[in-house]
């Protein structure tokens, strides 16, 4: 009879925790930065104690929301071509490094964009991004798919076409099942990501 409860408790407490970790991945999604419509007011109300519920951008600015539309804060783009944006409630950061930042705990905050100064454009966009410690993650720019780090232990394009896979010690993205291109070596303008 212990034995019986202790098995039934211990399959009850593995579905508890399977959901959980679900139900928490789901949670996180990615953050999108749709461009602003209406806005409910021309100033930021910053307040540390107001929920951040979503973001946007206009001209060469990123805002965090509140649920009624106010902007809370602000960030100015001022770097032509792609950025990594760290969204956290009312902290917004930007880097043309993508290595500021640390991934395992600003994952789910980040965000790739592309800022053209000359037309005041923004435009969102995935792709991968390299740490300081080699790690690879993929950066989505939708909230159906959740930012993660890329599962290298993959050493074939066989089932990978457009990921990314570790070939002879060497991480590379996958065009075929048979084809593969090296990935660049970090240069000021090459930077750790590809989009």
């Amino acid at each position: 009879m212990g034995k019986m409860f202790v098995k039934k408790f211990y399959n009850l407490f593995m579905l508890f925790l399977v959901i959980t970790c679900c139900l928490f991945s789901f949670v996180k999604g990615t953050i999108e930065i749709p461009k602003c419509g209406n806005l409910n007011s021309d100033y930021c109300s910053y307040d540390k104690d107001q929920k951040v519920v979503s973001y946007c951008w206009t001209s060469n600015s990123i805002y965090s929301l509140n649920k009624d539309g106010t902007r809370i804060s602000y960030n100015n783009l001022n770097n032509d071509g792609i950025s990594i944006i760290k969204l956290n409630e009312t902290s917004i950061t930007y880097s043309r490094s993508p290595s500021s930042f640390i991934y395992n705990n600003d994952l789910p905050y980040i965000a790739i964009v592309n800022y053209d100064i000359d037309f005041s454009n923004m435009e969102q966009a995935s792709g991968y991004v390299k740490d300081n410690y080699s790690k690879y993650y993929t950066i989505y720019k939708t909230k159906s798919n959740s930012n993660k780090q890329v599962d290298l232990s993959g050493n074939s394009c066989s089932s990978n076409v457009g990921g990314l896979a570790k070939i002879s010690n060497e991480v590379v993205l996958c065009l075929g099942s048979d084809r593969y291109t090296s990935l660049p070596s970090y240069s000021r303008d090459a930077g750790y990501y590809l989009i």
